[in-house]
């Protein structure tokens, strides 16, 4: 089994390079910031196909988009970040095309510490973003954005260069007084509480 390790911080990932070397005979591979491109490549190169490279541990913002891991059956989350879509990231780096192995998820927590405290803050995050989309459900496309503006707004905004990337706010004028009014009136229209 190999095992990815986040921190969100670089000295914390030089001390546990240490510890692991220490305690349990490993040298680490150690994925960070400072590393330059050739480096990385050959970091992720090694961890991927060598199979004595049994740990990669990774800075989270170094490490946490962009790569595939695909060799790691498990992901520690040493640290905890304040979003949970970060550390969901960076746990996607062994879910790729190509994973075809169980992959379990450690986050170490310590008790009556802070940690906790971001912990439940963390958990709160995802509950709300759980509660605005629900399992079956889709987000709202531009084009369902377009159906809505047409029937608010008919013929007040130019709806056809808008696409995904659009930035609606300046490419077609709208304002926030302007949101908030195109909210309160789906709201009314179809009974939305």
């Amino acid at each position: 089994e190999k095992t990815l390790i986040f921190t969100q911080y670089k000295e914390m990932g030089d001390i546990l390079c240490k510890v692991l070397a220490q305690e349990c005979n490993t040298e680490p591979l150690f994925f960070h910031g400072s590393l330059t491109v050739p480096q990385r490549e050959e970091l992720i190169e090694r961890f991927q196909s060598n199979a004595d490279c049994k740990v990669m541990i990774l800075s989270l913002k170094a490490g946490g988009t962009g790569l595939n891991l695909t060799s790691a059956t498990n992901v520690i989350h040493y640290d905890l970040w304040w979003n949970p879509a970060v550390e969901d990231q960076a746990t996607d780096r062994t879910y790729r095309i190509g994973q075809d192995k169980n992959v379990m998820i450690h986050r170490f927590i310590t008790l009556s510490t802070f940690e906790e405290k971001i912990d439940k803050i963390i958990k709160d995050k995802r509950e709300l973003a759980n509660a605005a989309v629900f399992e079956g459900e889709k987000m709202i496309t531009i084009s369902d954005l377009k159906e809505m503006f047409e029937v608010v707004f008919p013929d007040q905004f130019d709806l056809n260069n808008i696409t995904e990337d659009s930035d609606l706010r300046k490419d077609i004028g709208m304002n926030s007084i302007n949101l908030l009014y195109m909210a309160m009136v789906i709201e009314e229209k179809y009974h939305i509480q």
